[in-house]
This record gives structure tokens, sequence and C-alpha cells, in this order.
């Protein structure tokens, strides 16, 4: 390791693809074209439940 630059612009000779690393992501990248909302974070049914209950718990309170 000499934390030199590298000596070429757009191609490397030595360069060998990991072709199952490369399959890996070109998966992961079509799986997050399929399904947009697992790769964001977005809710889940879970977070919903609770959210219900919770609602519901407040209203009872103000019922009795």
């Amino acid at each position: 390791m000499t934390n030199e630059r590298a000596a070429f612009d757009m191609e490397c000779p030595d360069f060998e693809k990991d072709v199952f690393l490369a399959e890996k992501k070109r998966e992961k990248v079509l799986r997050a074209q399929v399904e947009p909302e697992a790769e964001s974070g977005g809710i889940s049914i879970w977070g919903i439940v609770a959210g219900v209950i919770l609602i519901i718990r407040i209203i009872l309170t103000f019922v009795d």
C-alpha cells in the first residue's frame, strides 16, 4: 500500500470483477426498484397496530 493516487483514468488493467458481489449488488438494486417502501424505512404494520391501540385507549379514558 503506497497511498498514491490511481495511475489510470477510466480503466484499470489489473481489475478483476467479483462476479458474486456484482450479482448481489444488482439484485439489491432490482429489489429496491420493485419494493421501494422496503428500503425507505416506512411505518411497519406493528407501528400501525400500536398506534391504533393507543388511540383506542385514549378514547376509552374520556368515555368513562
